[in-house]
């Protein structure tokens, strides 16, 4: 059995990925950028932003600070976005938090339960004021 590969072109794209001031979300920007696109590196922390964005080819990226518990934050980021390169043709809600693996939920007090709420309401608040925009330019999503 033979599987074929179609890549969505990311020539001219423009890519908002949340988490994105290391790991996976560093990394996803990077070979985003080596295929074309123009990403978006929203973080937390915007000093991590901008350290990748550092490696990336000049005025092909932005770094943000963003809070995706926070949907002003990310309506923010989306708005300077827009701002600055027009669209958004994928999106991926890349930020979270782990737990620790195994552990059961009863040592979680609140505050660690606040914690976690990066896993579903960034996701929720990430689609919600992207969505518009990813619609309107036909791209993708991954959340």
């Amino acid at each position: 059995m033979v599987f074929e590969v179609k890549w969505y072109s990311l020539s001219g794209k423009v890519a908002f990925i949340t988490g994105a001031g290391r790991g996976l979300g560093a990394a996803t920007a990077s070979a985003l950028t080596r295929r074309g696109a123009r990403v978006v590196i929203a973080d937390i922390d915007l000093c991590t932003a901008q350290s990748v964005a550092e490696t990336l080819p000049r005025g092909h990226c932005l770094a943000l600070q963003c809070d995706v518990t926070d949907l002003a934050s990310v309506q923010k980021s989306v708005r300077l976005t827009l701002e600055r390169f027009g669209r958004i043709d994928v999106v991926i809600a890349n930020a979270g938090v782990l737990g620790r693996g195994g552990a059961p939920f009863a040592p979680y007090t609140p505050i660690r339960w606040l914690r976690l709420a990066v896993n579903v309401d960034g996701v929720v608040n990430t689609v919600s004021a992207t969505m518009e925009s990813v619609i309107g330019s036909r791209g993708r999503s991954s959340w």
